[in-house]
């Protein structure tokens, strides 16, 4: 960890210690919030590259004639 970021931590641990009690669960939802973001990113990130392996075919129904396609309710992808 750099100087300015253990500054900060210790300012932002500061803080926190001088709340009033009623405000210690907001400020634990608030973490909550921040670290289930960061959780969500890289649940989304995990997925990318997935369609290099793809064919072209595929790839194509996917994207450019997907409109088309469910137009037509044939060719339909299950999970």
């Amino acid at each position: 960890m750099t100087t300015t970021e253990n500054n900060l931590r210790d300012k932002i641990i500061n803080r926190i210690s001088s709340l009033a009690q009623d405000k210690l669960q907001n400020v634990d939802e608030y973490i909550d919030m921040l670290e289930g973001t960061e959780k969500c990113k890289q649940k989304i990130l995990s997925s990318a590259g997935i369609w290099k392996d793809m064919d072209d075919d595929t790839f194509q129904s996917l994207t450019v004639h997907l409109h088309a396609n469910r137009q037509q309710g044939s060719k339909r992808i299950y999970g």
